[in-house]
């Protein structure tokens, strides 16, 4: 091989250890997820309130027995049910009474440690403060504040991610464009687009949990900076899964035509969670698919 051929071949490495190896890529096999739950936000949707708003009570029902359960009780039942074993909630020093409610989270089916920061200013902040946490492992996101069936398709997000996705999201329909975010799903399982609160006109699929790679991870941990500063609005989880799309990486997301979600951190559907027995919240708040 000549000089300029072995030059090439050095730089067709260079490039591929460069740039591929931080490309995600399929895993041999996955470790369980890290749950996640951010619950460092104020709660201004929801005013003046007695208690964090990850501990206010909602209705349920188990084996025929009416109940009362929590938002963050449901996020971790969720997470239990998706394989994780671990969970870090990120609170605030006044979310002291979270803690207090669950101890150590055992009873929802995990392990529970809570990671305390001073102030939040967005929930990829909050997320981006338990990336430590994580190491090696994925991410597995979920909510405090969202209510969602069927809450099986959690569990199947290792699926995809075992596939090849970097980032996995479980869909669900809404009409409700204003509140969350919509995605653009295509035949094949593959998202090409989401818009990030597109207004109240637009209605589709959206997401409601989330399971992505360790270099998901990083990718928003390196790129809140700049979205804070490039940003009008305070930057959501749906701005950095845009960003993994544009960057050619494999989003996926699992839907349920039949599904629906519930954003409880909203007076109007904390409400319908009390009053509209019809929308079948006790039965997917108080208990969980295996």
């Amino acid at each position: 091989m000549d000089h300029c051929a072995t030059s090439l071949v050095s730089f067709r490495l260079f490039l591929h250890d460069r740039f591929m190896s931080r490309r995600p890529h399929a895993p041999d096999s996955l470790l369980p997820p890290l749950a996640v739950i951010p619950a460092a936000g104020q709660a201004r949707r929801l005013g003046r309130l007695p208690c964090s708003k990850e501990i206010l009570p909602l209705p349920a029902v188990a084996d025929g027995v009416p109940l009362l359960t929590t938002g963050v009780e449901f996020a971790l039942k969720s997470a239990s049910a998706a394989g994780a074993e671990e969970a870090v909630i990120v609170v605030t020093p006044h979310k002291s009474d979270i803690q207090l409610y669950l101890g150590d989270g055992r009873r929802c089916g995990v392990a529970v440690e809570y990671l305390r920061v001073a102030s939040s200013g967005s929930c990829p902040e909050t997320v981006a403060a338990a990336a430590k946490s994580a190491g090696d492992r994925d991410i597995l996101l979920l909510f405090p504040d969202i209510l969602w069936t069927p809450t099986r398709l959690a569990g199947s997000l290792a699926d995809l991610r075992g596939a090849g996705a970097a980032v996995a999201l479980a869909l669900v329909p809404s009409t409700q464009g204003a509140k969350v975010d919509i995605v653009d799903l295509r035949p094949s399982g593959r998202i090409a687009g989401l818009s990030v609160k597109p207004g109240a006109a637009a209605a589709g699929l959206t997401w409601t949990c989330a399971r992505w790679s360790p270099e998901f991870t990083e990718l928003l941990v390196s790129e809140l900076p700049k979205m804070r500063k490039t940003l009008e609005a305070e930057p959501h989880i749906g701005h950095f899964v845009g960003c993994a799309i544009n960057r050619g990486w494999v989003v996926k997301g699992c839907s349920a035509a039949a599904g629906r979600a519930l954003d409880i951190g909203t007076l109007d559907d904390y409400f319908r969670a009390w009053e509209d027995p019809d929308y079948g919240i006790s039965e997917f708040c108080g208990h969980i698919e295996p």
